[in-house]
């Protein structure tokens, strides 16, 4: 709301288990003229790939980061991991994106 979205403009695509799924999801809409421009909601870290798989379908979506102001940058102290847990998340998006690399 605080960005002048309107309940009326957010679609919920439906059942997806992955990045990739959603980005076919958004594809269909997208030739059946149902969406035009959408913007891709997500954090700072699964960013880059999550755009890459959009890019991978010829999509070109706005991107927003759930977790920093838009206008920053990322960079790699964005990738520190904080405890276990973020070793975990840093090692899945890093295994994710090279996969998807190796999948083009």
């Amino acid at each position: 709301m605080n960005n002048h979205v309107k309940p009326d403009q957010i679609m919920i695509v439906g059942e997806v288990k992955n990045t990739q799924d959603e980005a076919i999801k958004i594809e269909q809409l997208s030739e059946n003229g149902e969406i035009n421009d959408f913007i891709l909601i997500t954090t700072a870290k699964h960013m880059r790939r999550a755009a890459d798989i959009f890019a991978s379908r010829g999509l070109t979506p706005a991107l927003y980061s759930t977790d920093r102001p838009i206008s920053s940058r990322i960079t790699v102290v964005d990738f520190k991991p904080r405890g276990t847990t973020g070793v975990h998340k840093m090692l899945y998006e890093f295994a994710g994106y090279i996969k998807f690399i190796l999948k083009k």
